[in-house]
This record gives C-alpha cells, sequence and structure tokens, in this order.
C-alpha cells in the first residue's frame, strides 16, 4: 500500500509537471496571439480615424462657409455609422466659440451638447479650410472602447481553450500514465516486494515480459539476481578456505613473535657497545673540528687585516690626492677672492659716483620744485586776470547792448521827424553798426577769455601734478642716496672681509700640501704592513688544512661508528615493530576467524 502511495504520488508529480510545461507553452502563444491581434486591431483603428478626420473636414468645407445649418449635422451622422466615433466639436477659426457640436449618449445615439467632452478618448484635429481661408477646426473624439471589447473578448477565448486543453491534457496522461507507467511498475514493486519478504531467496524472477522500458528495468533486475546469486556461492565457498588460513596464520604468527623477542635483545647488546665507540670518536672529532674553526678563524682575520691595510693604504693614497686638489682649489680660490676684492673695490667707487649723481638729481629736483611753486603763483593770478577781463567785458557788452537800445529809439525817433530827421537817422544807424560791432568784439573776447581760462585751469592742475611728481622724485632721490651709502658701507666691510679671507685660504693651501706629504708616507707605511700580514695568512691557512684533515679523518670515523649504531638501533626499532605487528596479526587472524564464522552463517541465509 505504502508503494501504491509512492507511485501515485510520483505520478501525480509528473503529471502536473506535464501539464504546467504545455499550460505554459499555449499561454506563451496565447500571449503572443494576442499581442499581434491587439497591434493589428490599434493599427486599423490609427488607419481608420485618418481618413474619417479628412473626410469629415473637407465635406464642412462648403457647408460650413455657407452657414448650412441642416446639411452639417446630416454629414455628422453619415460619419457617425463608425461606432468608434464618439463626439464631433466644430469651433471658429481663433478655437474660441463652439459652432456645432454632437457626442453620443448612454445609448449610443447622435446628440447635440455644449462642446465640452471629458473622459478617456483619442482625439483627431483638422482645419477647414475653403479657397485658402481658415473657416474653423473640428475635433473629432474616437474611442477604444470597441476594440478593448474585442481584445477581452480574445482573452476569454484564450483562457476557455487553456482550460479545456488542461482538462484534455489530464485525463489523456491519467491514463497514459495508468495503463503505460503506474501498472508495470507495480508489478515491478509487487515481485520486489516478494522477493526482499522471502528471507533471501535468490530463485525467484519478475514476470513482465513487455517490450518497453519496464520490461527492461525488469530483465535488468532479474540479470541483477542471477550474479548476486553466483557471488554469494562463491563466498560460500571461500568462507571455509578462510576459515582454515587464518587459523594456520596464527599459529605462525605465535613462532615469530618468539623469534623477534631473541632477535631484539641481541641487538640491545650490540648497540650499546656501538653507541660507546660513537662518542669517544665523536670526542676526538669535535675537538679537531674546533682547532679547525679557530685557526681558520685567525686565517680569516689575518685576511680581513690583510684587506683593511690595503683599503686603508688606498684610502691614504686618494687622501693625498685630494688634499692636493684642496690645495690647488685654495690657490685658485685666493685669486679669484682677490679678483672679487678688486670688483667690489671698483663696485663701491660706482656707488660713490651715484650718490654723488643721486644729492645733485635731489638738489634739481628741489628747484624744480620750487619754480613749480613758483609758476602756480604766477597762473593762479592769470586765472584771476581773466576773471577780472571777464567782468570788464560782460560790463563793455551791457553797454553795447544800451547803445544798441538808444540807436533804435533814435532811428524811430528820426523816422518821426521825416526829412528834419534824416541825418539823425544816419548818425542813428551808425552808432547802431557800432554798437552791433562791438558787442560782437565782446562776445568773440569772451570766449577767448572763457578759453584762456580753461587752459589756465589746466595747467595750474598740471603744475600741481608736476609738483607732486617733483616731490616724489625728490624723495625717490633721497632713498636711494640713502641706500647708495648703506651698499657703499656694506661693500666696504666686503671688500675687508674677502682680503681677509684670501690671506686664510692661502695658509689652508700650504697647510694642504703639508698635510699631503705626510699622507702619502703614511700610506707607504700601511703597503708595507699589508704584505707581512699576507704573508701570516698564507701560513695560517696551511695551518688550518692541515687541522681539517684531522678533523674530516675523525668526523668520517665517527660517522662510520654512528652508522653502524644506527643500522643496529633501527634493526632494534624494527624487530619492536616486527614484533608488534606479529602481536597484530595474531590478534587480525583471530578477528578474521571470527569474521569467516560469522560469513558463514550469513550465507547460510540464501536460498541458493
Amino acid at each position: 500500500m505504502k508503494y501504491q502511495t509512492i507511485v501515485k504520488r510520483k505520478m501525480g508529480t509528473i503529471s502536473l509537471i506535464v501539464i504546467l510545461a504545455s499550460i505554459c507553452v499555449a499561454t506563451s502563444f496565447s500571449v503572443y496571439d494576442y499581442i499581434n491581434e491587439s497591434r493589428r486591431l490599434k493599427s486599423y483603428f490609427d488607419e481608420m480615424t485618418v481618413p474619417i478626420s479628412k473626410r469629415l473636414a473637407s465635406s464642412l468645407q462648403r457647408p460650413l462657409w455657407f452657414m448650412d445649418k441642416k446639411i452639417i449635422p446630416k454629414l455628422i451622422e453619415l460619419e457617425a455609422m463608425e461606432k468608434s466615433l464618439y463626439a464631433v466639436v466644430i469651433r471658429d477659426a481663433e478655437k474660441q466659440t463652439v459652432l456645432f457640436a454632437r457626442k453620443r449618449d448612454k445609448n449610443w445615439k447622435i446628440i447635440e451638447c455644449d462642446g465640452k467632452i471629458s473622459g478617456d478618448f483619442i482625439v483627431k484635429n483638422e482645419d477647414i479650410m475653403y479657397e485658402g481661408e481658415l473657416l474653423g477646426v473640428v475635433d473629432i473624439y474616437f474611442t477604444t472602447r470597441f476594440i478593448e471589447e474585442l481584445l477581452k473578448n480574445l482573452t476569454i477565448d484564450i483562457l476557455i481553450k487553456i482550460s479545456v486543453m488542461s482538462f484534455c491534457l489530464v485525463a489523456i496522461l491519467s491514463v497514459v500514465l495508468k495503463f503505460y507507467l503506474v501498472k508495470p511498475v507495480s508489478e515491478v514493486i509487487r515481485g520486489l516486494k516478494d522477493i526482499a519478504e522471502g528471507e533471501g531467496d535468490l530463485t525467484r524472477r519478475l514476470e513482465i515480459k513487455t517490450k518497453d522500458e519496464i520490461g527492461v528495468l525488469a530483465d535488468c533486475f532479474n540479470l541483477f539476481i542471477e550474479k548476486l546469486r553466483i557471488i554469494i556461492s562463491q563466498i560460500a565457498q571461500n568462507t571455509n578456505k578462510l576459515s582454515m588460513s587464518s587459523e594456520e596464520l596464527a599459529l605462525l604468527s605465535t613462532q615469530m613473535a618468539f623469534s623477534v623477542k631473541e632477535m631484539n635483545a641481541k641487538a640491545e647488546t650490540v648497540a650499546s657497545a656501538s653507541r660507546e665507540v660513537s662518542a669517544n670518536v665523536d670526542s676526538m672529532a669535535s675537538t679537531a673540528e674546533q682547532s679547525s674553526v679557530s685557526v681558520s678563524n685567525i686565517a680569516s682575520m689575518t685576511e680581513e687585516m690583510s684587506s683593511a691595510f690595503t683599503q686603508v693604504s688606498g684610502l691614504a693614497r686618494k687622501t693625498a690626492d685630494n688634499v692636493k686638489q684642496v690645495a690647488e682649489s685654495g690657490e685658485d680660490m685666493s685669486l679669484e677672492i682677490n679678483q672679487f676684492a678688486t670688483s667690489l673695490e671698483e663696485m663701491t667707487a660706482s656707488l660713490n659716483e651715484i650718490a654723488k649723481n643721486t644729492a645733485q638729481a635731489s638738489r634739481i629736483s628741489q628747484n624744480a620744485n620750487q619754480r613749480t611753486r613758483e609758476v602756480h603763483v604766477k597762473m593762479s593770478a592769470l586765472v584771476a586776470a581773466s576773471k577780472q577781463i571777464g567782468k570788464i567785458i560782460r560790463i563793455i557788452k551791457d553797454i553795447a547792448d544800451q547803445t544798441n537800445m538808444l540807436a533804435l529809439n533814435a532811428t524811430i525817433e528820426a523816422a518821426g521827424a521825416g526829412d528834419a530827421g534824416k541825418g539823425f537817422g544816419v548818425v542813428a544807424s551808425e552808432v547802431k553798426e557800432l554798437a552791433r560791432q562791438s558787442a560782437n568784439a565782446t562776445d568773440e573776447i569772451s570766449d577767448q577769455i572763457e578759453h584762456i581760462q580753461k587752459r589756465t585751469d589746466e595747467a595750474v592742475k598740471a603744475m600741481e601734478d608736476i609738483g607732486k611728481i617733483i616731490n616724489e622724485i625728490t624723495a625717490i632721490n633721497e632713498m636711494i642716496a640713502s641706500s647708495v651709502e648703506e651698499q657703499t658701507v656694506t661693500a666696504n666691510e666686503i671688500s675687508k672681509s674677502v682680503s681677509n679671507n684670501a690671506v686664510i685660504v692661502k695658509n689652508v693651501a700650504k697647510n694642504a700640501n703639508e698635510s699631503a706629504i705626510l699622507v702619502g708616507e703614511i700610506a707607504k707605511s700601511t703597503n708595507e704592513t699589508s704584505e707581512m700580514a699576507k704573508n701570516v695568512a698564507q701560513n695560517v691557512d696551511e695551518l688550518a688544512r692541515g687541522t681539517r684533515n684531522v678533523a674530516k679523518s675523525s668526523s668520517d670515523a665517527a660517522g662510520g661508528v654512528q652508522d653502524i649504531s644506527r643500522n643496529i638501533q633501527d634493526i632494534s626499532m624494527a624487530s619492536k615493530s616486527t614484533a608488534e605487528d606479529t602481536s597484530k596479526t595474531d590478534l587480525s587472524s583471530k578477528k578474521l576467524s571470527q569474521m569467516a564464522v560469522e560469513l558463514s552463517e550469513i550465507v547460510k541465509k540464501f536460498k541458493l
């Protein structure tokens, strides 16, 4: 019952996987069809709305031009035969006033409206033109309601098809799995159960003769049982042989353990003697080795001392050369310092000349500043005089104006006197002309005076600026003079210091030459010492080689004795290990005998 439940559960799992896979495939194809149909309907909708919009705009040209209120509603109703058209709103050219408006009611009938359309619609706008003039604009509202209904119906059809297909697939799979999978597997399980419950009956076989996978499984299982029967038979035959061999192995392990104990005792005696000999030889070898190391250290120290003397000699020679170079550099430096002192003296003379010129420039600047102040005073007086002249010119101009008025009055009086006043009129005219010329002259003089005043003011400002600049130049000259004096003092001090340094450098060069001679003598002495150290090092090397030969011979002898000792110790350890292995072998042989008995009991449970 338990195995049938497992088979049914597996069958249900397989059925579910197949159904889900089929549903996924069918759903994928259905979704693909749905997307294609949706695209096709939307494309058809777009292609349908454009011609309707253009056709309606073209049809409304003449009726809107003549404002034919009977034809326009009929044209709208004619285009409303397309159910996707929801509303039509016609506005004037400014898109402000609604001329005509129609929409659908709940029953999808065309009714008149105020032009306010709310909702989710696709709107097409077309201009209504007649003979090149914009008459108005038509807004056409299309709804996707019918396309959405078609897509909804398509979705329902797809779901129904998938449900029917799933139901049919479940029924077919149930029948197929029951007759082609569940029934043969149940027979296999029943046969295996009989074999398992028969306490090792290897003579039972599965009686399934089908040519499918279940039949192949049954044949393979029968072949496996046959091979297992043969193996168990062979194990039963070998179990008796194993039992006899384990008894013989136990006897041999007992004899081997006794022999190993005797060999171990003799090996211990030889090992102790070899250890004493090895200790004596090791002591002699270590003494010789220490002597060799000491002699080698002396030789190496002698060689290092010789090398150090050689390096000291080389360094002494280099030091002598460097000291000579220092002496030569000191002499060159002394010459350069003397030249530098000469240049400083020339620079001091130049600075003194600059100081004199700066003082002269300062005096000239002060004189120029004094002259500038005098010119400024005179220009100020000139400005005051020009202003006074301007006042006089204004008075002259007033007199000319009054003279002109008197001449005009005289002319008027002469004209009133007739012939008697002609002579007086001529005089009055000349006086008037003179007054006019005087007025013109005063105007010109006034302009020139103003021009002179402007130029004078500019000159005064320029003189003030020049005075400031001269003051700055004077201050700069004073600063230059002060700096030149300081530089002159500093240059004199530097010249004195340079002269002193020249004397010191000469003394240094002299001392350097003497040091070079002494360092050369030190180098010669160091070379002689180095040669003596090399001879000592050679003699010590010969002594070290002899000592190393003695140490090597002692080491070889010690190594031979140690090898003998190690070999004997290895033999002793091997004998101990052999004794332990013999004990383990004895124990293993007993366990093997016990296992042979148990295996024999297990084999007897099988029916062969």
